[in-house]
């Protein structure tokens, strides 16, 4: 994720959100992949979780809002989401099993790789 897409979803978050939801926000990025983009929310209490959840509605109302205000700098970047959702901070820290297996085959791959280069074996 990129410095903008960071700042960006925190800009928007913090002028969509009211209140508790505003003021306890820990996070918000963007998780997914592809048309599985979701603008997730983080909190670290339940019944901050419990509230976005009752207010969900209101909250994409207003993102669609202020989403179309800067549409075609969202579509420049790759901004782009296609629903919302909010989680623990907890869940945050958490690799799911797909991320895990990516991580590993990369880790993989870099390994072979310097190996190859110590035994004075290069790839073209």
């Amino acid at each position: 994720m990129s410095v903008t897409w960071i700042l960006e979803a925190n800009d928007l978050a913090k002028l969509v959100l009211e209140g508790d939801l505003n003021k306890c926000l820990i996070d918000v990025r963007i998780v997914g992949h592809e048309k599985e983009r979701k603008l997730c929310f983080f909190y670290n209490s339940a019944f901050l979780i419990a509230e976005f959840q009752r207010q969900k509605e209101n909250i994409l109302k207003r993102l669609r809002e202020l989403y179309k205000t800067k549409l075609d700098f969202y579509k420049r970047i790759d901004f782009v989401f296609y629903a919302i959702e909010v989680k623990n901070i907890q869940e945050s820290k958490a690799r799911t099993k797909e991320e895990q297996e990516v991580l590993e085959r990369g880790i993989e791959k870099l390994e072979n790789l310097l190996k190859g280069i110590q035994n004075g074996k290069t790839r073209t």
